[in-house]
């Protein structure tokens, strides 16, 4: 299953995401001692775009020492804390030699303590000729013993090193101490995150010109280079706009020596292709500035950008191609997003857009490969324009959340958005046109009544495609124009008129899904589920109104319930509803989307355990109370260990009822968090729905 691929970065033992499994176009994952590669694909992180000083890095670092999980001589082996079993840290310094990645043992440990100095500042890896020791700073990565440890720099002084490392003799231990000529006789490469050039703006030099030229005026504006790297836009009005391209920027010299850019109160727009390509991590934009330009800061090294309500355009294409770009805050008051604004910003995961968005620009966010969550904000009055191929090619999309009023689902809009489960389409849209989902994830889709058009191909290559909601009735349904080729892929899919989303399905409880044998699609990635009660042993596990939730063996085991944390959407919106204000704090994913882990981890031992101790042909409930609606991969492989229990999980998801039935010895594999509904459907069919695996096997054989 994995080949070994030979390169740079497996020299370092370095690995990368498991998504290989999931996506064909990814490569095979490999594995070499404590690290895993893969081909490049987006890390989901957030970030700080701040580039921490030296003293900073120190003390993000030795922070880690009192955590008991860092603590000196706590066990860190290549199996411990992290292993292909039990997981893989992934770290935030984007690729090294063209791959994603994450690690186990002695270069996990020296990852986290990098992650916690610099976030997600990218790194760079230079073989041992290739470097010196007075190159060397605090927070650097050496790999030594002849490329078999890898260790994390606490201090440098001309006589050597202090380092922290883990699995010492199968142990984490802080404070070793490497001389000078150790470092560089035993160094096989060497990795930092330091921008090329970099000096810490605590370094007197920081603020003296780069040199005698780096500084001048521009269209009654002036500007001026650091040595840190900062570059300073000062002045009153308009930033000039006829840049045709980034050889046309006064700063254009120095572009990949920029690191920050400071835009100063006065200057009221931002130049086209103003600073097209430059290495700047971080702008800081005033609120002076009502206009960003058409190819601003197009493929420059952005990590994080904030763009202030006094800004009413973002021009076509002024974030694209942003490869670093993690995060974006786009504040109420912005109005238009031009096209491609956004377009193959391939590190960012998640956008928030305000309710004063009247206009989202064809391509917006075209092969954004690891956006998974867009979410417009509630309360816009306005009908917002949405432009063809918006979420195209965004592999990794499983929510997004629509304004009230859309004039149109575009042409293109979610195609080959591979992981995305379904939509909640507003009232009032008229048009769904040419390939809007084409060869994408959805199962289930909720149509308005508003409906009137449906065009070519609309649906096309849609296998998933199990369930249709429309709020008007069968006659309306057939009144509206369809494509032929629409009619023909609606053909096998299970249609439910009359839908209120504000009151789901009601449960038949006698209905009972037969299990699937055929191979299993594309999995969607979901939120992580929310930790509910125990669920204790036995041949039915089913809820107990007792609080404490105590384990007791027998034919029908208990488990407490909690408020139903998925309460039904209004018709208009497609987030998922908040639990009630009087439900215990949950989490809601895993790390890489920002939950809370450790309370994720407990509720999920809890299922696991209750599936391993439990009675031979035993069965798991997941009541609807508990508010669960996704089961992760270790549930998944304690069922397929097992072989002889089963599971059924009943929840409500976006509005919908669900009863989803895991026969035994019928659990699937795909080596990825978190099964949502969506997908659990399309495997195993919903016995609420008449959504049978029959059916689902027709369509899965077309």
């Amino acid at each position: 299953m994995r080949q070994q691929i030979i390169s740079t970065a497996l020299a370092l033992c370095l690995c990368t995401s498991s998504l290989a499994a999931v996506l064909p176009w990814q490569e095979a994952l490999s594995r070499q001692g404590d690290l895993l590669t893969e081909g490049s694909s987006s890390e989901l992180v957030l970030c700080d775009s701040t580039i921490p000083t030296p003293q900073e890095v120190y003390e993000a670092m030795i922070a880690l020492q009192e955590d008991d999980r860092y603590r000196e001589g706590t066990v860190w082996t290549d199996y411990e804390p992290y292993s292909d079993e039990k997981g893989y840290y992934r770290w935030k310094g984007g690729t090294l030699d063209g791959k994603n990645i994450s690690a186990v043992g002695c270069v996990a440990f020296a990852f986290i303590l990098s992650d916690a100095a610099f976030d997600a500042l990218p790194a760079r890896m230079y073989p041992a000729d290739q470097f010196q020791y007075e190159d060397l700073k605090i927070g650097d990565i050496l790999r030594v013993n002849t490329d078999s440890h890898t260790v994390i720099v606490l201090e440098v002084s001309d006589a050597g090193v202090i380092i922290a490392e883990g699995n010492l003799n199968g142990k984490v231990h802080w404070g070793r101490a490497m001389s000078k000529d150790e470092v560089m006789r035993d160094i096989s490469h060497y990795i930092t995150r330091y921008p090329e050039g970099y000096i810490p703006e605590t370094d007197e030099s920081a603020n003296e010109l780069m040199d005698e030229k780096a500084q001048g005026q521009f269209g009654g504006l002036s500007w001026k280079l650091t040595k840190a790297g900062t570059l300073t836009i000062s002045g009153k009005g308009a930033m000039p706009s006829d840049f045709s391209d980034s050889s046309d920027q006064p700063w254009y010299s120095y572009s990949d020596r920029i690191r920050k850019i400071i835009i100063q109160e006065g200057i009221t727009s931002i130049g086209d292709s103003a600073f097209y390509g430059s290495g700047a991590l971080s702008v800081e934009i005033p609120a002076s500035v009502t206009s960003i330009g058409s190819n601003a800061f197009r493929n420059s090294a952005l990590i994080y950008a904030s763009v202030p309500g006094s800004v009413k355009t973002i021009g076509d294409s002024a974030f694209r191609e942003c490869s670093n770009l993690t995060s974006v805050t786009v504040s109420e008051g912005v109005e238009t997003i031009g096209q491609n604004a956004f377009r193959g910003c391939v590190k960012l995961v998640s956008v928030d857009l305000p309710a004063s968005v009247k206009e989202m620009g064809a391509g917006g966010f075209y092969n954004c490969t690891a956006l998974m969550s867009v979410e417009f904000a509630a309360g816009n009055k306005n009908t917002v324009t949405m432009g063809d191929d918006l979420f195209a090619g965004c592999y990794y999309l499983h929510e997004v959340t629509m304004p009230e009023k859309i004039d149109r689902i575009s042409k293109r809009m979610f195609q080959k958005c591979t992981l995305f489960p379904g939509l909640f389409i507003p009232q009032g849209v008229q048009i769904i046109d040419e390939m809007a989902f084409a060869s994408s994830g959805v199962s289930v889709l909720v149509f308005p009544d508003s409906i009137t058009e449906i065009n070519t191909g609309a649906f096309a290559d849609c296998a998933l495609l199990t369930d249709v909601y429309y709020t008007g009735d069968e006659a309306q349904w057939k009144g509206i124009w369809k494509a032929n080729n629409v009619t023909e892929a609606l053909a096998g899919v299970n249609m439910n008129y009359n839908f209120n989303p504000s009151e789901p399905p009601k449960p038949d409880a006698t209905a009972s899904p037969k299990p699937v044998e055929t191979e299993s699609p594309k999995p969607e990635e979901t939120p992580a589920p929310e930790p509910g009660a125990t669920v204790t042993p036995g041949p039915t596990v089913t809820a107990s109104p007792k609080p404490d939730a105590t384990a007791t063996p027998g034919p029908a085991a208990t488990a407490s319930p909690k408020p139903d944390a998925t309460a039904s959407p209004k018709p208009d919106a497609t987030a998922s509803p908040k639990p009630d204000a009087t439900a215990s704090p949950a989490p809601t994913a895993d790390p890489e989307y920002g939950g809370n882990m450790e309370e994720i981890d407990n509720f999920i031992d809890e299922i696991v355990d209750t599936i391993t101790e439990a009675q031979e042909g035993g069965t798991i409930v997941i009541e609807k109370e508990q508010g669960i609606h996704t089961l992760s991969n270790s549930m998944m492989k304690a069922l397929l260990e097992r072989g002889d229990v089963s599971l059924v999980l009943e929840c409500t998801y976006k509005g919908v009822a669900y009863k989803i039935v895991i026969p035994a010895g019928k659990a699937v594999d795909n080596d990825i968090p978190w099964y949502g509904p969506l997908y659990l459907v399309s495997v195993y069919g919903n016995s609420i729905s008449s959504n049978t695996v029959e059916n689902r096997d027709a369509q899965l054989s077309k």
